[in-house]
């Protein structure tokens, strides 16, 4: 793999925490990726757009002198200047993120996305992020559309597939921060 011909296609790809028994799909052990400590129990890998699949780098496929956060910033430009991301109202009265199917969860890692979302919204965001396609929100003081979105993600998780979080999380506007909701 030559560095400069995938550049341009290498992005952030949220998943589960790992042991170093598990592996990301087929592709590599745990301990072989260079991962990245998100939110929760939530890591960041890296993933080559092959077109037909995704890639998981390794670390002897990178530059030696690439640092994490300079591949972390590499991923996030591709995410921004390839990908479109949608926010839409839902069902259960709140909204969802749309990015075709595989970049949802990386929404999480797009902080003028969250601004947009909160601004947009008009307060603080409870977020749920059950599977790698879905990323819902609330506005916090919705406590009736809260309630249906815990219920529709607890029911993602229990039969979905690509599952990631439990954890609700807690867009802070002011801030521009994410922590654990409790």
């Amino acid at each position: 793999m030559i560095f400069d011909e995938i550049k341009d296609k290498i992005y952030p790809w949220v998943k589960k925490s790992l042991s170093a028994e598990e592996t990301v799909g087929d592709e590599a052990i745990a301990a072989n990726i260079i991962v990245k400590d998100l939110i929760a129990d939530l890591i960041v890998v890296f993933v080559v757009d092959r077109g037909d699949k995704f890639e998981v780098i390794q670390k002897e496929q990178l530059p030696k002198d690439l640092s994490v956060a300079d591949l972390y910033a590499l991923a996030i430009k591709n995410l921004e200047n390839n990908i479109e991301f949608q926010l839409t109202p839902t069902d259960f009265g709140g909204y969802g993120i749309l990015a075709g199917g595989d970049h949802e969860a990386g929404a999480l890692c797009l902080d003028n996305l969250w601004e947009f979302c909160a601004s947009q919204i008009g307060e603080n965001l409870i977020v749920a992020v059950p599977a790698k396609d879905m990323v819902l929100m609330v506005g916090q003081s919705k406590t009736e559309a809260l309630v249906k979105m815990k219920e529709l993600s607890l029911n993602i998780l229990q039969n979905g597939e690509r599952t990631l979080t439990k954890h609700l999380l807690l867009y802070k506007a002011k801030d521009k921060t994410f922590t654990i909701y409790e």
